[in-house]
């Protein structure tokens, strides 16, 4: 029941919107308590849900998850992109591609490190001039990880 509710609060605005403006909104961006944002792209196909006290965003390929309590709302934006690179919004942005998590928007030589639950890391990248990174977790078996850069913390689900 809880998530069909969620499911259909999702959708109201986009049904209120007529269909060139339904056109434009791209992307689901978190407003967190901490004055970051974190945009995902709708071409993941991003479904939110709520677990325990986390707010879990889960897309084609992977999960992303949050505690509840960091997060202050939700909105639907129009983002300007072509590819992770050429983003023109603000705001930490995940996105999957197959094994590749990528990561945008974030300060220029960020270190990005990806995580097993007991502690060991696994992957690392540091973010280019333009604060995009892009991490391959194709050697990596099916668990859930953790994502740490110098703004945000999330965890992942590679399927």
């Amino acid at each position: 029941m809880r998530k069909m509710i969620l499911s259909l609060a999702l959708l109201l605005p986009m049904l209120a919107m007529g269909a060139d403006d339904a056109e434009i909104l791209n992307a689901l961006r978190l407003h967190k308590a901490s004055g970051e944002e974190v945009t995902i792209l709708l071409k993941e196909r991003p479904f939110v849900t709520f677990v325990s006290n986390d707010l879990v965003v889960t897309t084609q390929s992977n999960e992303v998850s949050y505690p509840s309590a960091d997060i202050m709302k939700f909105t639907y934006e129009a983002v300007e992109y072509s590819g992770v690179n050429g983003l023109a919004q603000t705001g930490s942005l995940i996105s999957f591609l197959g094994d590749e998590l990528q990561v945008a928007h974030l300060t220029p030589a960020t270190e990005v490190a990806v995580y097993t639950l007991d502690g060991k890391c696994v992957a690392t990248a540091t973010t280019d001039a333009k604060g995009a990174a892009s991490i391959s977790l194709s050697g990596q078996p099916a668990a859930v990880y953790v994502v740490k850069t110098s703004s945000v913390t999330f965890k992942i689900r590679k399927q």
